[in-house]
């Protein structure tokens, strides 16, 4: 609880989760990573980019100097930041004036805070995954129960606290909704879940299959054969796994930075 209320009193951007899974699609990580930093390191919002405050840059992140000048050069394009010819500063773009001329509706947010750009992946992983499970038990609440999968989900009353509690999230269902690959929604969740981002729980059912059956079942791909594993002397249909987040999104406010 104490690093909890430490990390709270740190300077954060409040990052709405849209741009987190545009960032994802559109492959940017490592340019979102200088954007951030800009905005954590420079509160009033404009920089000019010397030969010394590029290698400052580099050196924080570990990058070299034509790294950080070819994010630069993607930040513009993007929109991200424009330069004022009078002053030669560069002026970073509000987060806000960013998602309206996206199109990004929804306000829900995530804390971003200067320990979280050195491994920006998981972060955004964490996103992902903590939006999809507020998403999950918000679909609960509204049909009072859900069922996926042979598992029947129930928002048991007002006080429920959905935040305390895992939620089935698909490496599939990232793909189908945000077009992420199986295999970099599967990554990012395991960065997400090392960094200790979010909490994943392994799912699985006993099945009675004989290991000829199994074999029968991989040679001809059917019967979700690939998740099937043996474990404690039998086979088991590994299910969709579980997902808990340990951060909380936010509801960004009008004119916010």
């Amino acid at each position: 609880m104490k690093a909890e209320i430490q990390r709270k009193e740190l300077i954060c951007v409040l990052t709405p989760i849209e741009m987190c899974i545009y960032v994802l699609q559109k492959n940017l990580e490592n340019t979102f990573r200088v954007y951030l930093f800009l905005k954590l390191n420079y509160k009033d919002g404009k920089v000019k980019f010397t030969k010394s405050k590029t290698k400052f840059l580099a050196d924080s992140l570990n990058v070299t100097t034509r790294t950080i000048r070819s994010q630069i050069k993607k930040i513009i394009e993007l929109g991200w930041i424009r330069i004022n010819t009078k002053t030669q500063y560069y002026i970073l773009s509000s987060i806000d004036n960013i998602r309206v001329n996206n199109g990004w509706v929804t306000r829900a947010s995530i804390e971003i805070y200067f320990e979280d750009i050195h491994c920006i992946r998981a972060i955004l992983g964490a996103a992902l995954y903590g939006y999809l499970h507020k998403d999950f038990w918000r679909k609960v609440k509204r049909e009072k129960s859900v069922l996926l999968k042979g598992n029947t989900y129930h928002f048991l009353s007002p006080s429920f606290n959905y935040k305390n509690q895992f939620a089935p999230v698909s490496v599939i269902g990232v793909h189908k909704i945000f077009n992420i690959s199986q295999a970099k929604a599967s990554r990012i969740k395991k960065l997400a879940s090392n960094a200790g981002y979010i909490k994943v729980k392994k799912k699985f059912k006993k099945i009675g299959l004989s290991k000829m059956d199994v074999v029968y079942s991989k040679k001809y791909d059917t019967n979700n054969s690939q998740n099937i594993i043996f474990k404690n002397k039998s086979y088991y249909l590994q299910q969709i796994d579980h997902i808990r987040p340990f951060f909380d999104i936010r509801k960004r406010k009008k004119l916010e930075t």
